[in-house]
């Protein structure tokens, strides 16, 4: 079911993207780019589970019935969750020349985290059907006006919808919280990282939605 509901929402908002004259049509041939491994890594998966859960093998048996049922108490499998889930699945970029924009960032092509918003709400209400958001993660007073809505970031090109982290987010368990923007895609996926400080290129930024140009 998860493998279906993630292969809805990647074809739904490149459709949405394509009809509201965000995108080119070329963008929907990533489509099957980007799922088509998706699936079959899950499938594979599944099938090799299956393989174990129905094996009669002695050993087997015993670390299916016994021993992972008591090690469950105590130490809960959040990556194989994630996984099954699809919620650990990265994407490469769709733009080359825009989408990574942080040179080696591993957050890029991974799924963004529903954080809390400042002013209410969260990530996944915010999320456009057919548009990219630019959130925030921490202030730089040189760049932007410090508020959400259009124009909010003024020093660079972007004009599309902006939001603000309650609080700076991390990528991942003992980094450091993430001083930037980070540019999601409709359905939830790290588009692009922009770091702030030293190094940061705010004419790297796109106006609006970063066209397909590689596939």
């Amino acid at each position: 079911m998860n493998t279906g509901l993630n292969d809805v929402v990647n074809l739904t908002w490149k459709i949405s993207a394509v009809l509201h004259g965000h995108e080119d049509a070329s963008l929907l041939d990533s489509y099957e780019a980007e799922r088509r491994p998706a699936a079959l890594s899950i499938v594979t998966n599944a099938d090799a589970a299956m393989m174990k859960v129905v094996s009669r093998n002695p050993g087997a048996r015993f670390l299916f019935d016994y021993v992972a049922p008591l090690v469950s108490r105590f130490h809960q499998p959040h990556r194989l969750l994630a996984t099954l889930a699809q919620l650990s699945w990265r994407y490469p970029p769709l733009n080359a020349s825009v989408e990574g924009s942080s040179s080696g960032d591993p957050a890029v092509g991974t799924r963004l985290a529903d954080h809390p918003l400042r002013g209410g709400g969260y990530v996944n209400q915010r999320l456009g059907t057919s548009q990219y958001v630019a959130f925030r993660s921490g202030e730089n007073a040189e760049l932007d006006s410090g508020s959400d809505g259009p124009n909010a970031l003024s020093g660079t090109a972007w004009r599309g919808p902006v939001a603000s982290f309650a609080r700076p987010v991390s990528f991942g368990a003992g980094k450091k919280p993430f001083s930037g923007i980070v540019l999601a895609r409709p359905d939830g996926y790290i588009a692009a990282t922009y770091a702030f400080g030293k190094g940061f290129d705010s004419a790297r930024m796109p106006r609006a939605m970063p066209h397909v140009s590689r596939l």
